[in-house]
This record gives structure tokens, C-alpha cells and sequence, in this order.
């Protein structure tokens, strides 16, 4: 396994887009399913990076089941999003482990992709995602494709990241990976939003899950 991260790729048109921290019905709500038929009604698929911990309640385990189900890639966000560079060596283990049989029991697969909460990593971690088979996928930073919709709490900051994006992220240009949320109801609006310009003619990139746009297979061969 090749424990190399991933940023982006050098294919023109090519976005690699990702949501990360859901399955949000842990918070009382549904708006990752309501992400999960936005993408759908606009023929989008995506890659999840999920929070093991937010699927441990009945609902949440449908909402993940859902999105596998509509050809999303459900990916590994460890199991309660903590740094993992302050964490032992122990510990990060069953960060990882958790979400991964969490995942295998609801899905039946083993995803290869993992992103660490916040973006905290080091050689340290690396290796030992690594060593566990999963290849550590970030966001692309040159230029920055994080929307930053985790901050935008009011109309206003809402307003401006949909801006930002459809003018950023829209026109050709070099493949990159996209960091987007799914926890909260103001993420998914957010989300939902974009999307929805996706389909007004003026998106020239091609969205798609990072395992399409990378060529990493996104689950493990179990045979």
C-alpha cells in the first residue's frame, strides 16, 4: 500500500468531490439524506468520509447504508474525530478499526481511503494508515479547495461560500479534491446549494468520487 497523500491529480476537469463528518442523523437530524438526494436528483456521486460515532444509532447506519447503496464511495474519518497526532499509537488503531468494521457492517465493504479529522497528520499516522491498507486522502491546497462551510453559520458567510465556489471551483482547470461538510443542517444548505448551480450551465469540472478520479479502488477485495 502506498502510504503517499493524495492532494490532486493532474487530469483537467476532473473534481474530486468530498463530504465529510456525517452520517448527520447523529445530531438529530437528516440533512445528510438530504444531501445524499440532492446529489442524486443532479446525477452526482461523491466520496463520504464518515465519523464512526455518528452511525452508531439506527438512523445514522441508514443514512450510510443509503449513500453506498446510490454508488457513493463511503470512506474512514476515524471514530470520534480527534486529532490523531495527539494520540497513542493504540488509540489511533482503533480510531481506525471502529469506523472500519462500522462500515463493514452496514455496507459489507472495507474502504481503502481515510481522512484524518482536521487535516492532523504526520509521518507517525501516515505509517500507521499505512500499515492498516488505507490510502490518506486530504484536500487540494494550492489552490485551496477547502470551502470553509464549517464556519459559515449565518446567511450571510453562507451566502459568500457558494459565491467563492461556484467562481473557484467552476471554470476548467487542473483535477483537485474539495472539502465540504455534511454534520449540520447550515453545511448541507450550503451544499445543496452548490449543487444545484452544478446544473445551471455554469460548471465546466466533472465531479466525481476521489476513487473515480484517482484510480484508487475505494473498497478492499474481500474474495
Amino acid at each position: 500500500m502506498n502510504d503517499q497523500t493524495t492532494f490532486l491529480f493532474a487530469d483537467t476537469g476532473d473534481w474530486g468531490l468530498t463530504y465529510d463528518d456525517g452520517p448527520s442523523s447523529f445530531h438529530g437530524i437528516d440533512d445528510s439524506t438530504v444531501l445524499v438526494a440532492a446529489l442524486k436528483e443532479q446525477g452526482i456521486k461523491c466520496t463520504h468520509f464518515r465519523v464512526g460515532v455518528n452511525a452508531l444509532a439506527e438512523s445514522g447506519q441508514k443514512v450510510l447504508k443509503a449513500a453506498f447503496d446510490e454508488g457513493h464511495e463511503v470512506a474512514n474519518h476515524t471514530w470520534t474525530h480527534h486529532p490523531l497526532t495527539t494520540m497513542t499509537n493504540v488509540e489511533i488503531v482503533a480510531q481506525i478499526k471502529y469506523t472500519e468494521a462500522m462500515i463493514y457492517k452496514v455496507t459489507g465493504a472495507v474502504p481503502t481511503l481515510i481522512r484524518p479529522p482536521y487535516g492532523d497528520v504526520d509521518d507517525r499516522v501516515r505509517a500507521i494508515m499505512s500499515a492498516l491498507g488505507y490510502r490518506n486522502v486530504m484536500w487540494t491546497t494550492d489552490p485551496m479547495r477547502d470551502t470553509r462551510d464549517w464556519a459559515a453559520t449565518d446567511g450571510n458567510l453562507q451566502d459568500e461560500v457558494v459565491t467563492k465556489t461556484v467562481k473557484e471551483y467552476f471554470p476548467e482547470q487542473r483535477g483537485f479534491i474539495s472539502l465540504q461538510h455534511d454534520a449540520f443542517a447550515y453545511e448541507v444548505q450550503i451544499a445543496t446549494r452548490i449543487i444545484a448551480r452544478m446544473k445551471t450551465g455554469e460548471l465546466e469540472m466533472k465531479p466525481k468520487p476521489v476513487g473515480q478520479c484517482t484510480g484508487i479502488p475505494p473498497y478492499r477485495d474481500l474474495s
